[in-house]
């Protein structure tokens, strides 16, 4: 499994229900579709309240990325502050290589609160926008409110490396060409005898 994205730690959050926040981040070196977005979250609220919290992707002109939001959360459990991954109902969305986007989250507790990590001057930007939780995501967002341009967010993406990081063996018999798609990796030829 390959991401992008930051999965560092830090003890900053900020209470931010009813805003899309989101971090900064560029792509590797092969196009991918994403699996799933996972963020660092905390929110408390009073029994019988219900957080909601979905994630999707922006490009840098704040637009909407097709097939991105993910499936909502929706729970009754009073409080968390850990690591959530968010899956997709169906494929996730196809992003492009070498290319920033803004991988964002939206929450909301109705009775408490909905915090999300950051690590301040590390990065290359957290956006928030103040948005009413609603049902979709809206398809442009406004980069206002707290964005700061060196922050680092908790939240990253999660795609299939198609090459993958194990090495493995390769028997070949005869001639031709082998080629090789999705990325760079050495390739070793031995002699066995």
């Amino acid at each position: 499994m390959a991401t992008f994205g930051y999965q560092g730690t830090s003890d900053t959050n900020f209470n931010l229900p009813n805003y899309i926040v989101g971090g900064k981040y560029q792509t590797g070196n092969s196009d991918f579709t994403l699996i799933s977005i996972t963020a660092y979250i905390k929110w408390s609220i009073m029994p019988g309240g219900t957080t909601k919290a979905k994630c999707c992707i922006y490009d840098t002109d704040y637009d909407l990325i097709a097939d991105s939001t993910t499936v909502e959360l929706s729970t009754l459990d009073t409080s968390f502050d850990d690591w959530y991954e968010f899956t997709y109902s169906g494929d996730g969305p196809s992003l492009t290589a070498n290319t920033y986007y803004y991988i964002t989250i939206w929450g909301t507790t109705g009775t408490g609160s909905f915090s999300v990590y950051a690590n301040e001057d590390t990065g290359d930007g957290v956006i928030v926008d103040d948005e009413s939780y609603g049902e979709s995501f809206p398809e442009s967002i406004t980069a206002g409110g707290f964005s700061d341009a060196n922050d680092d967010l908790l939240i990253y993406g999660s795609y299939e490396d198609v090459m993958g990081d194990e090495e493995t063996p390769l028997s070949i018999e005869g001639t031709g060409r082998i080629l090789f798609y999705g990325g760079s990796k050495e390739l070793k030829i031995m002699t066995v005898e």
